[in-house]
This record gives structure tokens, C-alpha cells and sequence, in this order.
């Protein structure tokens, strides 16, 4: 705890030195201590946000979302994180299929099939139309809607979307 406090202070005279900031995370994470990681984790948001840096931004997100399950055992709070991840940079597969985890577990119909629509687009952005995984994604999304009873004109998009997506061998 000594040790964490004389790196804390260390920190605040250099701010974003890494020669502070890394022995300051092992320390904290040995220790299970969420408070300096997770200031060090708003500390690179604010100044990925005052970049405009989108990646960097989504890092941040990234990291307030593992401090949250890992230490704080917080999975609403991830949850919150790991949209900010997904809003920030939304081709980021890992956090979308955090996020469809969370969101099937919890048994929550419309957001996953929302998750699966965004995976398609990331998937799109990414150049993958016409694989096995966004037909299989497609067909998913198409099956959550028909759960949902949403409108016959948008069901039939959805499974439409699905077969376009599906390759033809």
C-alpha cells in the first residue's frame, strides 16, 4: 500500500509517465486496489477524447470494463464500459461479442439482436460480406426479430439480408 501511494504521487508530478503508470497498475492489481487503475484509465480517456483518437477511446472504455468485472465484480458498470468501447470504435468484434455474452445471458432479445446487426455492419466495414459467419450472423439477427414479432416487411429484409449474405459454392 506504501508503494502504491509513492507511485500515485509519482504520477501526479509526471502525469501519463509510463515509469509511474506501469508499477503503479501491477501494484494495484496485486493488491485488487480498482481506485488508481481505474483513474489512470479516465486519465487516458480524457486525453484520447481531446485527440479525437477513436482507438484510443475505446482502449479506455476497454479498460474501465476489465477493472469493473476484475476488481470490482460490477457487470452492470462493464456493461456501460463496454457500449462506450463499441460507440467509440465499432468494428471492434471482441467488445460486440462481449456485449452479445452479456445481453444473452441477461436474456435481453432486442439488445442482441441490436448487437447482431451491429457485428454485420463491423463485419461489412471489414469486407466480409458473402462469408459463413455473417450469414450465420444475419440468419441469427433474422430470428431474434421473428421473436420479437416485429413487422412482416422486416422480417423478410432480415432473412433476405441473410441470403445475400450466404456464399454460393
Amino acid at each position: 500500500v506504501a508503494a502504491m501511494a509513492l507511485l500515485t504521487k509519482a504520477l501526479e508530478q509526471r502525469p501519463r509517465d509510463p515509469l509511474a503508470a506501469e508499477p503503479l497498475t501491477r501494484v494495484a492489481r496485486s493488491v485488487r486496489e480498482p481506485g488508481p487503475l481505474t483513474a489512470l484509465a479516465l486519465a487516458e480517456l480524457r486525453a484520447a477524447e481531446e485527440l479525437g483518437d477513436s482507438g484510443a477511446v475505446a482502449d479506455a472504455y476497454e479498460a474501465l470494463a476489465a477493472i469493473d468485472l476484475e476488481l470490482r465484480a460490477d457487470p452492470s458498470s462493464a456493461l456501460i464500459s463496454l457500449e462506450g468501447a463499441a460507440s467509440a470504435d465499432p468494428r471492434r468484434l471482441p467488445v460486440l461479442r462481449a456485449l452479445e455474452r452479456a445481453h444473452a445471458a441477461a436474456g435481453r432479445i432486442a439488445e442482441l439482436a441490436q448487437i447482431r446487426g451491429r457485428q454485420l455492419d463491423a463485419i461489412d466495414g471489414a469486407g466480409g460480406v458473402g462469408d459463413h459467419d455473417g450469414a450465420a450472423l444475419a440468419i441469427d439477427r433474422a430470428a431474434l426479430l421473428e421473436q420479437l414479432e416485429r413487422p412482416d416487411d422486416e422480417l423478410r429484409a432480415a432473412y433476405q439480408a441473410a441470403a445475400v449474405r450466404a456464399p454460393h459454392t
